[in-house]
């Protein structure tokens, strides 16, 4: 639902959707999930000019993202961090 309202434009709704999802993601041992859902949220925040909030996601996605070595995921994540600090 997230992506959902992230596409239809409702970024605010989008952003809370992804809050909840990563909440219940910290709850299990996908870390794979919870790096992608919070790199969504750096990318909302990116959307909304929310700098902070998106550098932080970013910075924390990255570090799950390179625990797991997932290469690919750590390079969209780099590029957003990129624009943040842009």
């Amino acid at each position: 639902m997230a992506i959902i309202s992230a596409r239809l434009g409702d970024l605010v709704d989008a952003r809370l959707r992804m809050e909840e999802s990563i909440s219940i993601y910290r709850r299990g041992t996908d870390l794979k999930m919870l790096a992608m859902a919070i790199s969504n949220l750096g990318a909302v925040c990116l959307e909304i000019n929310d700098l902070d909030g998106a550098c932080s996601a970013l910075e924390e996605s990255r570090q799950h993202q390179e625990k797991i070595s997932d290469p690919y995921a750590l390079s969209n994540t780099l590029h957003n961090l990129g624009e943040a600090y842009h």
